[in-house]
This record gives C-alpha cells, sequence and structure tokens, in this order.
C-alpha cells in the first residue's frame, strides 16, 4: 500500500500525532512541518520517500520509519529534523537555520550539499560520495563514517562519539568534553582555527592534515600521533606537547610549528616544508627525515 502527495501539493501536518501502518509515504509535492498551536513532533512510523520539497518550518519532524529523500530539505530556524532509522539523503539541497538531529540507525548523505547543521546525537552518520558546503557538524555521540569521498563543513563542534570519517573543517573547529581520538579509519582536516576546552589529549590513528594557506592553526592540547600528521598549506601549530611515532609530513608551502615540549619517535619525517622548532625541548629518537628542520628557539 502506498499514501502519496502528489507533485504540486502540499502536505501540512500541524500539530503532535504519528503517521502509523506499513504503507510507504511517498512525497513528491511538499511535505511542510509546523508546530501548530501546541507545538510538538510528528513522528513519521512508516517508510517514508521524498523527492519533492520536505520541510520543517518549527516544531519538530521525526523520521522513524526508514526511506529516502532526493530532493530538497529545509529546516527552518525553529524547526528541526529529526532521523532516527535508517535513512538516506542522495542528491539533496540541505538548507535552513534549524537542526538535522541523528539519533539512532544509519542516516548517509551521498552526494549532496547545502548549509543545514547536522547534529549526531546517537546512530551513525555515514558519507557516501562527496558532502560539500554544509554548516555546522556536531558529533556528541554516535559515530562519523566515510563509505567514500568525504565531507566538507563550515564548522565542527566534536563534543563527543567517534570520528572514523573523513571530514574538513574550513573554519573553526571546537573539541571539548574529555579526550578524543581520531580512529584508523579517520581523516581530519583543518582549514581553520582550533579551540580545545578540557580535551587533555587528542590522539591520532588515521589522518590529521593542515590546509589554508596564511592561515596558522594551533593545538594546544596535548597531540599524540601514531597515523599520518601533514601540514599541506598554511602552519600547524603543536603548543600542547606529546609525541609523534607515525608519519609526519610538510609540504613546500606548509609549516610544522614546534612551540612545546615534542618527541618524535620512530617517526618518518619527509616533505620540502619547514619543521620549526620555536620553544621548550623537541627531541628526535630512533626516526628517519629527509625535512628541513629550523631550531628557532628551545
Amino acid at each position: 500500500a502506498k499514501i502519496k502527495n502528489e507533485s504540486g501539493k502540499t502536505f501540512s501536518a500541524t500539530a503532535y500525532g504519528a503517521i502509523t501502518g506499513t504503507a510507504t509515504f511517498t512525497n513528491d509535492g511538499t511535505f511542510k512541518k509546523t508546530a501548530g498551536t501546541a507545538g510538538g513532533a510528528t513522528d513519521i512510523q512508516t517508510t517514508f520517500d521524498s523527492t519533492g520539497t520536505l520541510s520543517a518550518e518549527s516544531g519538530t519532524l521525526k523520521l522513524s520509519g526508514g526511506g529516502k529523500a532526493s530532493g530538497n530539505v529545509t529546516v527552518g530556524s525553529g524547526g528541526k529534523l529529526n532521523v532516527a532509522s535508517n535513512y538516506t539523503f542522495e542528491n539533496v539541497a540541505l538548507s535552513g537555520a534549524g537542526d538535522i538531529e541523528l539519533t539512532a540507525a544509519t542516516t548517509k548523505f551521498k552526494n549532496s550539499t547545502g548549509s543545514a547543521k547536522v547534529s549526531v546525537n546517537g546512530g551513525n552518520l555515514d558519507f557516501d560520495g562527496t558532502l560539500s558546503n554544509l554548516g555546522t557538524l556536531s558529533l556528541a555521540s554516535g559515530n562519523v563514517t566515510t563509505t567514500s569521498g568525504s565531507a566538507e563543513v563550515t564548522s565542527l563542534d566534536w563534543s563527543g562519539g567517534n570520528l572514523n570519517g573523513r571530514i574538513k573543517a574550513t573554519g573553526n573547529t571546537t573539541l571539548s568534553g574529555g579526550a578524543k581520538t581520531i580512529g584508523s579509519a579517520g581523516e581530519l582536516t583543518l582549514g581553520g582555527t582550533l579551540t580545545t576546552t578540557g580535551v587533555g589529549t587528542l590522539t591520532n590513528q588515521g589522518k590529521l592534515i593542515k590546509q589554508g594557506a596564511g592561515t596558522t592553526t594551533d593545538l594546544s592540547s596535548t597531540f599524540d600521533s601514531i597515523g599520518t600528521l601533514s601540514a599541506e598549506s598554511g602552519t600547524l601549530k603543536l603548543s600542547g606537547g606529546g609525541k609523534a611515532s607515525g608519519n609526519v609530513t610538510v609540504a613546500s608551502t606548509g609549516k610544522l610549528d614546534v612551540a612545546s615540549a615534542y618527541t618524535f619517535e620512530g617517526a618518518t619525517l619527509s616533505g620540502t616544508g619547514d619543521i620549526e622548532l620555536t620553544a621548550a625541548t623537541t627531541k628526535f629518537k630512533n626516526s628517519t627525515s629527509s625535512a628541513k628542520v629550523s631550531v628557532n628557539g628551545g
């Protein structure tokens, strides 16, 4: 059985309630959630496939029955789209100042673009193909993974959960809420500033990359790297101490500024850029290097 909102038509959900049953709800027109006088959530518990426009203007629209969206998805400043089931956004344009909140199962973004905020508060967020120009990605619990491709976000707020996907933050990255680990399949590219609060130690088992010509990213927490550390462009500053025992690469347009007590042990250092030592004691132990090292302090 099917329920269909046809092209050119608008289906409005204005109050608390649920759409239940075994039928698939197909939206080829506009499905619009507004809070109504009482506010609250509309829970779509059936499979929900949307090729038209899905709009959460105010209140909460919950997708708990699975499905796929391949049209436009808009979340207003007073709205929330809660994804609590296996759901795929493919070739979707995501927009609005509201929050797309993932709380359970696996949500997949495939070859999509947009400026919306996505919050991972449970379950798994998987990137398949490219996701470009996303707004803020907030990771509080759950997992971020990548089947293929990567995601480019305006900013990253990482307070919990696991990072095993490929993420590039073009603006500010904020780390908080205890120790953080970039998993072995994870890749975090920093293109702007970095703020760490109460992190303790950031451990890199995958890849940490610095990009952004003319910019400096200061990693002020303890940083231990057994994976790959790469300064491709701009300056990555290590001011919190730590240890690297994997690959360290500094490109001709990059710089690694070591401004704290730091140890390179069993590391392989390469590239035509500059590893500049500016403070404290930097120790090289059982490492190999073709990179340039400049001692300008410490």
